[in-house]
């Protein structure tokens, strides 16, 4: 008998990429669903420099339906940028490919992997005490900490 280890909820998903959109600046908002709102609209809206931004959130694994599908090409065919996302590395390289966000591997290695929670805390400070993003803060640092404290 083969054990199967399930992978990450969709929750969990949801809550990895709010946090890398709060993380790149971005205003967002997850979506319901149910009564009142048209089938098919993606799991999380958002606006990320300038851009509408559209999520659909899926497990590893998961496909869109036909109708999430009909609405990400209406969202393109506007000229928003959609996605179906298993995690928050999918949302940023879609965005890194639109141009909204740079970086490359070990910017999105040390941002968006290894951010933990006391690190966000103190990114978050140096944001609100610099008024630049956190991404901009954190890149700073990055680069800084790439030519040896100089930057």
């Amino acid at each position: 008998m083969e054990l199967k280890i399930p992978g990450p909820r969709e929750a969990d998903i949801v809550r990895d990429i709010r946090r890398l959109l709060d993380r790149l600046g971005c205003w967002h908002i997850k979506t319901l669903g149910g009564l009142g709102q048209r089938p098919g609209v993606p799991d999380i809206l958002a606006c990320c420099g300038g851009h509408f931004v559209a999520v659909e959130v899926k497990r590893p694994g998961r496909g869109p339906t036909r109708t999430q599908e009909l609405e990400l090409w209406s969202i393109r065919k506007a000229g928003g940028i959609a996605v179906v996302a298993h995690s928050a590395e999918d949302v940023f390289r879609a965005l890194a490919e639109a141009g909204v966000v740079r970086g490359g591997s070990e910017f999105r290695r040390r941002v968006v992997v290894e951010l933990n929670e006391e690190d966000w805390r103190v990114l978050e400070a140096l944001s609100i005490a610099s008024g630049l993003s956190p991404a901009v803060v954190a890149a700073k640092l990055l680069r800084a900490s790439m030519n040896g404290g100089s930057g």
